[in-house]
């Protein structure tokens, strides 16, 4: 195995084929528990998936694997990105994985890493991640299914946005269009906003295992844009398929520029200090 691991953004590729194959991903699941060392000390590891097909049993190989190395997995399941970055950090997690490809098709997969501190793994833990994937003087220990922990935790994360975000009063009532590209926010963003005191007009929450970012989310903006105009909302949002991009459009329909959204963000900041 001499192949490249890590591109610009984790492991990537087609389901099925290397790395991304069933014994690759549970080789990687056993590698990253040795990655962090200290083997005689219990590993605790969070994973979070997308609604492709294949998530599932990418999330089960990579247990499998990190399990034979005696590190306890728990699964949240669906859910976004920023999701495990800020359970790894605030729950006390030796890492967190996030199973997605992004907003790539619903073919495609990927393996993104989190380190305690809930934040993706630099290039120089990801080298020595890769080479002990890709060392053959060792070989993954049968492990048989893997023990993982189904957990609720998600909600903690749900509570801590809730907490932290202003309550808008001042703009109700507000018609807010939200496509969630079928993917791994379904089951936060719409009912964020509307525990916020939005109403929700909702599109691309139908995921099927296949329909992830298929005409839909951030990378299809235009959508959005109709809707908009046809229910008549003050703006809409569309994030990707881990639930790690947005992108935002105006009343009316019309989708806002990068540095709109940043200009909006840095003046927010500069009103709070």
């Amino acid at each position: 195995m001499t192949q490249r691991l890590f591109g610009t953004d984790g492991i990537r590729g087609a389901a099925g084929k290397f790395p991304l194959d069933g014994p690759t991903v549970t080789r990687i699941g056993a590698a990253l528990v040795l990655s962090l060392g200290q083997k005689h000390l219990e590993k605790s590891i969070v994973i979070g998936r997308d609604t492709r097909e294949s998530s599932q049993w990418i999330e089960h190989a990579l247990a499998v694997g990190a399990a034979a190395e005696g590190a306890r997995v728990t699964s949240i399941g669906v859910a976004p990105t920023p999701a495990v970055a800020f359970l790894t950090s605030s729950n006390g997690f030796d890492a967190g994985v996030v199973i997605s490809a992004s907003h790539n098709p619903y073919g495609d997969n990927g393996i993104k890493i989190f380190s305690a501190g809930g934040i993706k793994l630099n290039e120089q833990r990801e080298t020595v991640l890769a080479k002990i994937v890709c060392d053959d003087s060792w070989s993954t220990p049968d492990a048989g299914s893997a023990p993982v922990v189904e957990s609720e935790l998600l909600r903690l994360y749900f509570q801590h946005v809730r907490s932290v975000l202003p309550n808008p009063t001042g703009l109700r009532p507000m018609r807010l269009a939200v496509d969630c590209a079928n993917g791994a926010t379904v089951g936060v963003a719409p009912r964020l906003f509307g525990e916020l005191g939005f109403e929700v007009i909702t599109t691309g929450c139908e995921p099927d295992g296949r329909n992830i970012n298929d005409g839909c989310g951030s990378t299809h903006p235009e959508h959005l844009s109709q809707l908009v105009k046809t229910r008549e909302c003050r703006m809409g949002v569309a994030l990707d398929g881990d639930g790690d991009r947005a992108i935002f459009v105006d009343g009316r329909g019309h989708v806002l520029d990068g540095d709109k959204v940043l200009f909006v963000c840095a003046k927010h900041l500069q009103s709070e200090n």
